[in-house]
């Protein structure tokens, strides 16, 4: 899993809406790999490539608005599901940020495995804010 096998272009966020998206685990040469008991999804939203977090969710506990990952398949291809909530979103200004899917590996001294890595694009709503006004 060090080398990510998926880099995608875009990902898009609404500022006021949920959103969710599923991930499979794969090494670089397109082997399925699963995802061992124990381990960790990470997913990390930063506003530069190398810089510290903006909204860092993983698969222990959501976050206190209800971000969070979920590992929905253990064995190959692993596969996680992030569920973005709107209230995490809307923490986030209208930009492009870096963002990767990290297994934390119990079973190697918790090393840092990125699964797939892309850009984040976060828009405004045309509704408006959250809630039915």
């Amino acid at each position: 899993m060090s080398d990510p096998s998926f880099n995608w272009g875009r990902i898009t966020l609404e500022r006021t809406r949920s959103s969710e998206y599923e991930f499979e685990v794969y090494r670089g040469d397109d082997v399925a790999l699963p995802i061992g008991a124990g381990d960790v999804a990470r997913f990390k939203i930063s506003a530069s490539q190398n810089g510290a977090p903006v909204l860092d969710i993983d698969s222990v506990a959501a976050t206190a608005n209800g971000s969070v990952c979920t590992i929905s398949q253990y064995t190959a291809p692993g596969q996680v599901q992030v569920k973005f909530d709107q209230a995490d979103v809307a923490l986030l200004t209208g930009d492009d940020y870096y963002a990767e899917l990290n297994i934390v590996d119990v079973s190697d001294n918790n090393r840092i495995k990125t699964v797939c890595r892309g850009c984040i694009r976060v828009l405004g709503s045309q509704s408006g804010d959250i809630g039915a006004t």
